[in-house]
């Protein structure tokens, strides 16, 4: 389980990047305008927005990788006290009595 929600994460991750690049690079080579009575500027725009998507991203994939870490010692937990409330069920039950189904 633990793998899976990884690798969820890393796939929904890698699209969401691949996929903002792509379009600020679409974006960017798609407007033809007239901009000679613009000041040129010493940074372009088009880095700048692409370092944020990159850090937007890195951060919105460190929140998915966190988040499915710790669902997974979340389950690991659930299925310890599961088994210790079974062992401890099964040892108070009396003699011939059934089992509660799980």
């Amino acid at each position: 389980m633990r793998l899976k929600a990884l690798t969820t994460s890393l796939v929904t991750f890698a699209t969401g990047f691949i996929l903002t690049a792509g379009l600020a690079w679409a974006d960017g080579a798609t407007v033809a305008q007239d901009l000679s009575r613009y000041k040129e500027e010493s940074v372009p725009g088009g880095k700048l927005m692409l370092i944020a998507y990159m850090v937007l991203w890195g951060l919105v994939g460190a929140y998915a990788i966190r988040t499915a870490l710790r669902q997974s010692r979340t389950e690991r937990d659930l299925a310890a006290l599961q088994d210790r409330l079974d062992h401890f069920a099964g040892s108070a039950t009396p003699a011939g009595a059934p089992k509660a189904e799980k």
